[in-house]
């Protein structure tokens, strides 16, 4: 039977808080996103399936800003619960050390490096999320704490040991 409180839609994305000195790097939302088209985002998105949250860190990395960065760890996860589903966003700190030219090879069409004024000086309505202003507040109030990478651990469930034991289990 068919129960309508666990047959919904789940979103697992991440979202990267990349720095550089005393800035943090936001891209425009492209006019064709689907997602709040033309606002000021952090790098990131939806994990793929099979996709574990270190593979899926790596690519939107790659493939949104083509930066080298150092992952710093998880600083916050927000759970957001919308009308037909549920979303979490994974939010992770980066360190940019290098000259902080985005690659043209990459997905993002603008980009530009955000400090406290500039951040203070916007709205909600200038952001793809709702949850940003506040966000930004943290990261230049020196509020948010980086979790080590560590704490993320994928378990395969499709191969090996695992595998076997999710058959005992069916």
């Amino acid at each position: 039977m068919k129960n309508e409180r666990y047959d919904y839609q789940t979103i697992v994305a991440v979202k990267i808080l990349v720095y550089k000195n005393d800035k943090l790097l936001l891209l425009r939302e492209p006019a064709t996103n689907e997602w709040m088209p033309n606002r000021l985002s952090l790098p990131g998105g939806k994990l793929f399936l099979n996709e574990t949250i270190e593979e899926g860190l790596k690519r939107k990395i790659q493939t949104e800003i083509g930066l080298e960065v150092e992952l710093k760890g998880l600083v916050k996860v927000l759970d957001i619960l919308m009308p037909e589903k549920n979303v979490f966003h994974l939010v992770f700190l980066a360190e940019h050390s290098g000259d902080g030219k985005i690659d043209e090879e990459t997905e993002a069409s603008e980009f530009h490096w955000m400090g406290a004024e500039e951040a203070e000086s916007l709205t909600v309505d200038d952001f793809a999320e709702y949850y940003y202003p506040q966000l930004f507040g943290e990261y230049f109030d020196k509020k948010l704490t980086a979790s080590p990478m560590n704490i993320i651990q994928p378990q395969d469930n499709r191969v090996g040991n695992v595998a076997a034991w999710m058959k005992k289990g069916n």
